[in-house]
C-alpha cells in the first residue's frame, strides 16, 4: 500500500510566509516616499486646495532661507498673484502641469520666506498635481528649479561681451579717425611739397636778370659806392639762389624724385667743396674757419655735389648762429669703416630738449623778434635727408649754454679694394 501526496494545490503556511515577505519590503510606502522627497536635491513645496504650504523639504528651505510661515496662504499672501503663482497652482488643481519660465526674484519680493544672505535669486517652476486615493486631485507639488548661479555667469558674460564690443566700437572709430587724419596729413604734406616746389620756381624766375645786371655793374662800376653796392647785392644773390636750390631739393627728396650720382669721392675734395661754397658766407661774419683732416685718404661712394652742399650747409648753419668774430672748427677723421665729419662752432649751443628736433623740417633755434637768424628751417632737414640717402648717419651734439655745439655726420667708407 502505498501513500502520495497532492501538489495541485499549496500549502498554506508557505503562501502566508511570501504574502508576509512582500509586505516586508514594501513595509511603510509612504515613509520610503516620504525619505526621498525629503532628501531630493530639487527644492519641493506642496499645497492643498485652500492654498496652505502643507510641508517643504530641505532642499526648499536651503534655497529660502527657511520654509513659510505656518499660517502662510498663497491665494490669501499674494495679493495681485505678481508673480503668477496662484494661477498656476489654480491651473494644476483642474489636472494640468504647469510650467513657468525662469525669472529673478528680489529679496524683498520674496517676504515670506525671507532669503538669509538678502541676495537675488534666479528660478523656474513646475507645478503639478497629487491625486488622492480615490484619483481626485488633491494637492499641488511645486518643484523649483535653481539657475542663480547659471544666469549670474551667463549676465557677466553677456556684460563683458557688450563691454569688449563697447572697446571694440571704439577701437574701430579711433581707427577711422586715425585714418582720416593720416589722409588729412598726408594731403597736407603733398600740398607743401608742391607749395614748395612752385615757390622754389617763382623765386628763381628774377634771378637771371638781377644777376645780369650785377654783372654789368662790376664790369662798368659808376663809383666805388656803386661797387661796393654790386658786392653785396652779388652775395645776397649767391645766398637767394642756394636758399631756393635747398627748397627744390627738399621738395624732390619728399617727392621720392631725388637721384644721386655716386662716384668715388675722398672726403678731403668734399670739405674743399664745401669750404669754397661757404667762404663768403663765413668771411662776412668774420669768423675763422680751421680744418683738420687725416693725411690718408677717406674715400666714400657718394654724390660730391649733395656731399658738399651737406658740410656746406653745416658750415652756413654755424656761421649763422656765431656770434661775430667767432672760431669754427672742421675735423675729418676715420672711425672703423666710417668716415667723420664733424663741424663744431661758439655760439650759444642748443637746449637739450631740441637736439633731436634740430633736424626736423621748418625748425629754427635762437630766433628773436626781428627774425635777424633768417631762414626757412630747411638746410638741417636736408642734410639728414641727404646723409641718409648715403646710408649715413647725422646727429648733433651740445655742451652747457654758451660752449657752441658739434653736428656730425657718418659716411661708410668704400673697401679698399
Amino acid at each position: 500500500m502505498s501513500t502520495t501526496s497532492d501538489t495541485t494545490h499549496p500549502n498554506p503556511d508557505d503562501q502566508g510566509a511570501h504574502l508576509r515577505e512582500q509586505l516586508e519590503e514594501l513595509a511603510d510606502p509612504i515613509g520610503l516616499l516620504e525619505g526621498i522627497f525629503a532628501h531630493s536635491p530639487v527644492p519641493y513645496i506642496v499645497f492643498d486646495a485652500d492654498g496652505h504650504a502643507l510641508v517643504c523639504n530641505q532642499a526648499y528651505r536651503e534655497m529660502f532661507g527657511r520654509a513659510p510661515p505656518d499660517d502662510y496662504n498663497l491665494f490669501r499672501d499674494e495679493p495681485g498673484d505678481r508673480f503668477g503663482l496662484a494661477g498656476a497652482v489654480t491651473r494644476a488643481f483642474a489636472d494640468e502641469t504647469v510650467h513657468t519660465p525662469t525669472a529673478w526674484y528680489d529679496p524683498r519680493d520674496l517676504e515670506h520666506v525671507h532669503v538669509l544672505d538678502a541676495r537675488r535669486v534666479a528660478f523656474s517652476c513646475t507645478f503639478f498635481p497629487l491625486r488622492g486615493a480615490r484619483g481626485d486631485v488633491t494637492h499641488v507639488a511645486i518643484a523649483f528649479k535653481d539657475v542663480t548661479t547659471e544666469l549670474t555667469a551667463r549676465e557677466a558674460v553677456e556684460a563683458e561681451r557688450d563691454r569688449l564690443a563697447a572697446v571694440v566700437e571704439d577701437k574701430e572709430r579711433l581707427a577711422t579717425a586715425l585714418r582720416a587724419t593720416e589722409e588729412s596729413l598726408r594731403e597736407a604734406d603733398r600740398r607743401k611739397d608742391e607749395f614748395l616746389a612752385t615757390l622754389a620756381h617763382e623765386l628763381r624766375n628774377p634771378l637771371a636778370p638781377i644777376r645780369t645786371g650785377v654783372e654789368l655793374i662790376r664790369i662798368a662800376p659808376t663809383s666805388e659806392v656803386a661797387a661796393k653796392a654790386c658786392a653785396v647785392i652779388e652775395r645776397q644773390l649767391q645766398h637767394m639762389v642756394r636758399l631756393i636750390g635747398d627748397l627744390l631739393d627738399i621738395a624732390r627728396v619728399s617727392r621720392g624724385k631725388f637721384e644721386l650720382q655716386r662716384e668715388r669721392i675722398d672726403i678731403a675734395t668734399i670739405v674743399e667743396h664745401a669750404r669754397e661754397a661757404s667762404a663768403p658766407v663765413i668771411d662776412a661774419a668774420g669768423h675763422v674757419l680751421d680744418i683738420e683732416r687725416l693725411d690718408e685718404p677717406l674715400v666714400v661712394h657718394g654724390d660730391l655735389t649733395r656731399l658738399a652742399q651737406v658740410v656746406s650747409n653745416l658750415l652756413d648753419n654755424a656761421a649763422k648762429y656765431t656770434p661775430r668774430g667767432g672760431r669754427i672748427t672742421l675735423v675729418a677723421t676715420r672711425d672703423g669703416d666710417a668716415a667723420v665729419i664733424r663741424v663744431t662752432d661758439t655760439g650759444p649751443g642748443i637746449p637739450r630738449e631740441m637736439l633731436d628736433k634740430v633736424f626736423d623740417l621748418f625748425t629754427q633755434l635762437g630766433r628773436g623778434p626781428d627774425r635777424s637768424q633768417g631762414g626757412l628751417g630747411i638746410g638741417l632737414s636736408l642734410v639728414k635727408k641727404l646723409v641718409e640717402m648715403h646710408g649715413g648717419t647725422v646727429w648733433a651734439e651740445s655742451g652747457e649754454p654758451g660752449e657752441g655745439s658739434t653736428f656730425s655726420i657718418k659716411l661708410p667708407l668704400l673697401d679698399d679694394d
